[in-house]
């Protein structure tokens, strides 16, 4: 056996000890908490009942004494005249008693029982039977006949509906002041008595459980069940229950854990009076701690398995790091030494101050003394090569080297019958970091990123020139930079295509993580395209060329992302940059145009304003979507431009509906995140209101809820300086680019628009309905206005409506209209007047 294992077995058996001994601890703790635990939660139980109950005991007993100390029963039982006291007292004394049952509705039944047992007025709920008037035979009636205090109470099974519930009773004694007495306790009137049911009480009991088995009961002082959980057998007879009641004397003697047998099993038991006559018991049956003991068992040997194979695994990996790999590197040192070349030492081997230090420093300088004049040869031979062949920033293959290494690539894999693929990549944005940090900072990420993907391309470090065609002196893989941001990785020797897709998406991965820059933190995105021999190519310009033009199109498609070449690729970009070309002239020629759709007050049907949309006819493509061509603007920058003459136009059209007397109250016009990057908004707002004399609040700015919740500190501060100068800021899409609710109410906003996909189709009770609501509920209170847009059926406008949403817009309403179509509908709203601000002023009123 080697050192290695040797030294593994012996430690390896020293930790399962400790670690049995650390578990058997650790199982003695836990099952002892457990048990505490237990009996923790039932002694909870009792006293939260004990405490409930003697809460509403409490309250019955007061409303009792309240009831018959009142005026109108004094008066009532004074009466002696049988008309006047059922026909003119009875009805209002049973009025204020059902006052009472509605404000307490578990009163079941409210009496007051003459002294001899009769009922003489008695309000009950409906459909409590009255089996009889007559309750002098009663036990609980002669129980409170004969009880010495004012006051009574008892919890029985009411015979009328045959439920557990508790009876209080206060006695009613009056003087009479015509006979002349004035005795002080008074003549016995009669009993004020309610009956009150315990749901509360009962569900509590049936509902509890104690651990996994556990449970209450409640019996009465005879030993019948008054509540018992769903788990208690319902067949147990009374005498096994009455000598549980024999466990616990009212005195409170015995409080504590009893164990004994209920039905058979082996159970501890704790009890607690809740009412002379009503004892409330915990059950915990003892094959509860047997459960605990098999669950803990079960989770201590998983904990101390899992302990023993990481500590393990952590012992092999320290000893292979510290004792056996740099052995191996010693041993691979020699052999290099014996055949005359040269072998790095690891560095950390030279700091080690042991035995494998010692012996590393003792190669080191044999190898130095041997190797002085080889060093010198190699240093001389690297300098040139590196001048020759390596980037001066990045240290990696220059465009020379790798069209070197590319030609001797394609021959070999032309000889071997192998397959090989170039990966072109481009860094995305990286314009952005060297406008805003300077040259200095894109020069450090460069670095970066030329480390990340050396690391990432494994044996890429063999410098190789074009006299390298023998197949076995060709690297796995290497990695160049072409220039700027543009970097090329070759992978040879594949068989299999799909293993490229693995090594694009490492490579995205690897350049995921945010790199640090000048204490900046950024996450470089990349644009990789790939094309492969012989399938795409089978030269150097061909194979360079198409995965270019891949790398162009996932730039352009989706960035970060990686495509690879195929047949139709080429006719997409050049449609692509055919679509941009034409863009470009009819932005000259003046063939883009607005669209404007009428946005209405949902109460009034009054239409408040538009929503400007952009729209392109090409002579020869015909109406081109806003999807298509938005994005190529904004791509390309000629969104900056774009913008400001939308700006330009939307006030100059509204200037001229102002003079004819039927300006809509306000205009709204989207803006990009893009627009906000190439252009200044504000200047450009700004002086498109001042050179068409625009009404500032008459202007709205929209910008999606994603774009301003990933917006940098300059395009929030630019909206804030546009809302002090009066213009409105609305929020696009709302709903769909997770919104922190927090920022919400700092952001300089107006009006939230519901985006389209949440208004479809939305009505009471459906999923749509749901987040409507919530969105309408939170811009009321924060004072938002709400628009909704795609609003197409008279349902959904309904639905708003009663949702009080402030705005609508929709082809319920209008479709989007050219300016001829708007100008018609604009005088159909407002009409014509002599005063061009009279008809603004009564909308916006």
């Amino acid at each position: 056996m080697k050192l290695q294992g040797k030294l593994l077995a012996v430690i390896v058996v020293a930790i399962v000890c400790a670690m049995l001994a650390l578990a058997s601890m650790a199982y003695a703790q836990l099952r002892q908490q457990s048990e505490s635990d237990l009996f923790r939660q039932m002694q909870l139980l009792l006293e939260q009942t004990h405490q409930k109950t003697l809460t509403s005991l409490r309250t019955a007993s007061a409303n009792t004494l309240l009831f018959a100390r009142s005026n109108l029963m004094e008066r009532y039982v004074l009466i002696e005249d049988e008309v006047e006291r059922y026909d003119l007292m009875q009805p209002a004394l049973l009025r204020l008693f059902a006052n009472y049952q509605q404000a307490y509705p578990e009163y079941k039944e409210l009496r007051m029982i003459l002294p001899d047992g009769y009922e003489d007025t008695r309000l009950a709920q409906a459909g409590l039977a009255n089996l009889t008037e007559e309750e002098f035979d009663t036990p609980y009636f002669q129980d409170m006949r004969t009880h010495v205090n004012e006051q009574f109470s008892t919890i029985l099974t009411y015979p009328d509906d045959q439920t557990t519930s508790l009876i209080t009773s206060t006695t009613i004694r009056r003087r009479n002041a015509a006979d002349g007495s004035f005795r002080s306790a008074g003549e016995l009137r009669g009993f004020m008595t309610l009956t009150i049911d315990l749901p509360e009480l009962g569900q509590q009991v049936i509902n509890a459980r104690i651990g996994q088995t556990g449970y209450l009961m409640a019996l009465y002082r005879n030993g019948d069940v008054a509540f018992q959980s769903m788990q208690e057998d319902m067949d147990t007879p009374a005498p096994n229950h009455a000598r549980l009641i024999n466990l616990f004397p009212q005195d409170g003697s015995n409080d504590g854990v009893i164990s004994t047998s209920l039905n058979s099993e082996a159970v501890s038991i704790q009890g607690q009076w809740l009412h002379p006559d009503l004892l409330l018991i915990a059950v915990l049956p003892d094959k509860e701690f047997s459960a605990i003991s098999i669950r803990l068992i079960s989770s201590v040997a998983s904990v101390v398995t899992i302990a023993i194979l990481v500590t393990s695994l952590i012992l092999f990996l320290l000893l292979r790091s510290l004792v056996v790999e740099p052995v191996r590197q010693l041993r691979s040192t020699a052999i290099a030494i014996g055949d005359g070349r040269s072998a790095e030492l690891p560095k950390r081997n030279l700091l080690r101050a042991d035995e494998i230090g010692d012996l590393t420093k003792a190669f080191r300088d044999m190898q130095q003394k041997l190797g002085t004049s080889m060093d010198a040869l190699k240093q001389s031979h690297a300098k040139i090569e590196q001048l020759a062949y390596r980037d001066s920033l990045t240290g990696l293959a220059n465009r020379r080297l790798f069209l070197d290494q590319l030609g001797a690539a394609i021959y070999q894999a032309a000889s071997s019958h192998k397959q090989l693929a170039v990966l072109f990549l481009d860094l995305d944005d990286f314009k952005r970091i060297n406008d805003t940090l300077g040259h200095e900072a894109g020069d450090e990420l460069l670095q970066a990123v030329s480390d990340r993907l050396s690391g990432c391309i494994r044996d890429l470090d063999h410098v190789f020139s074009s006299k390298c065609t023998a197949s076995n002196e060709l690297p796995a893989g290497s990695v160049a930079r072409l220039g700027g941001d543009e970097f090329i990785i070759l992978i040879h020797n594949l068989d299999d295509v799909s293993a490229v897709r693995r090594i694009a998406e490492r490579v995205l991965r690897t350049l995921k993580d945010p790199l640090a820059i000048q204490n900046h933190r950024f996450v470089v995105g990349t644009s990789i395209g790939i094309a492969t021999y012989p399938e795409h190519g089978d030269d150097v310009e061909q194979l360079i060329k198409h995965a270019d033009m891949a790398m162009y199109d996932a730039k352009h498609t989706q960035k970060n992302s990686y495509r690879i070449y195929g047949n139709n690729l080429q006719s997409d970009i050049e449609s692509r940059i055919g679509l941009e070309h034409d863009l470009r002239d009819s932005f000259e020629n003046g063939d883009l145009h607005l669209n404007f759709q009428a946005q209405y007050a949902s109460q009034t049907r009054s239409m408040i304003g538009a929503e400007v949309l952009l729209r392109w006819s090409h002579p020869e493509r015909g109406f081109v979507s806003p999807v298509d061509f938005i994005p190529i603007a904004e791509e390309t920058g000629l969104i900056g431009p774009i913008g400001e003459w939308i700006f330009m136009e939307t006030c100059r059209q509204w200037t001229e509906w102002q003079n004819m007397g039927i300006a809509p109250p306000r205009l709204s016009v989207n803006v990009s995140q893009r627009q906000f990057t190439l252009s200044n908004v504000l200047d450009t707002v700004a002086n498109a209101l001042a050179i068409h004399n625009m009404l500032p609040e008459a202007l709205e700015v929209e910008i999606t809820e994603s774009c301003i919740m990933e917006a940098p500190s300059n395009v929030i501060a630019t909206l804030e300086s546009l809302r002090d100068r009066g213009v409105r800021i609305a929020m696009d899409d709302f709903g769909t680019g997770y919104s922190s609710l927090g920022a919400l109410t700092t952001l300089p906003i107006d009006t939230l628009k519901i985006d389209r996909s949440f208004i479809t189709g939305v009505e009471v009770g459906n999923a749509n309905e749901k987040i409507v609501a919530a969105i309408l509920s939170l811009a009321q209170g924060l004072n938002l206005e709400v628009i909704a847009e795609g609003v197409e059926t008279q349902s959904e406008l309904d639905y708003l409506r009663e949702k009080n949403c402030d705005i609508v817009q929709g082809y319920l309403f209008s479709r989007p209209l050219n300016t001829a179509d708007m100008t018609i509908l604009l005088e159909e709203e407002y009409g014509s007047s002599d005063d061009p601000g009279i008809d603004l002023l009564r909308v916006v009123g």
